[in-house]
């Protein structure tokens, strides 16, 4: 601290993306006084992703990425590999896109099986890179369908057992029915 009260530090600052706020108090002999104050921590340069968390097995599994930079002369057009991962890091799938500033570029993975799976999104701007890997889930449809299947007596003892919940009726020439049973 200097004869006017006035302090200098030096700090490294995590590596956030945030706003901190600064409290500081001294005291000298009988004179104290704090202070508050702020500093800005960015990068200068980070990826900005956009994923679903959650696709059924009917949807194309997709994802956009765009980029920050507080660096003026990273306005020419970055190239970002964008992976599709198992949760072993195997890679199913990898694609090029190329970011301009300001904008969003769309990668599109199609449908893929019911499961967990991860999208890796790698990018280098110059002497920056960043890489962000963020978990996304395949689930299965919560539709259901009816489906009607007339059968004689002599096939029904040969179909298979299955696998979802299943409605027999027997009815009569006419559509009276006669017997009903579920399965499941």
């Amino acid at each position: 601290m200097t004869k006017t009260a006035k302090a200098q530090l030096t700090f490294t600052l995590p590596d956030n993306i945030t706003d901190w706020r600064i409290t500081a108090a001294a005291m000298k002999g009988k004179t104290a006084g704090d202070n508050i104050g702020h500093a800005i921590s960015s990068k200068p340069f980070y990826l900005l992703p956009l994923v679903t968390e959650s696709y059924l097995i009917e949807d194309d599994l997709t994802a956009a990425v765009g980029y920050s930079t507080s660096q003026q002369q990273t306005s020419q057009p970055i190239n970002c590999t964008v992976s599709l991962l198992d949760l072993s890091g195997t890679v199913l799938d990898s694609k090029q896109v190329t970011l301009s500033k300001g904008k969003k570029s769309g990668v599109n993975f199609g449908k893929q099986p019911q499961g967990s799976y991860q999208i890796l999104f790698d990018a280098t701007a110059g002497e920056y890179s960043d890489m962000v890997l963020l978990p996304v889930q395949v689930n299965p449809t919560n539709r259901e369908t009816t489906l009607a299947h007339s059968v004689s007596l002599e096939e029904l003892t040969k179909l298979e057992s299955v696998r979802y919940p299943v409605q027999v009726v027997f009815t009569t020439s006419k559509g009276s029915c006669i017997w009903m049973c579920w399965n499941g």
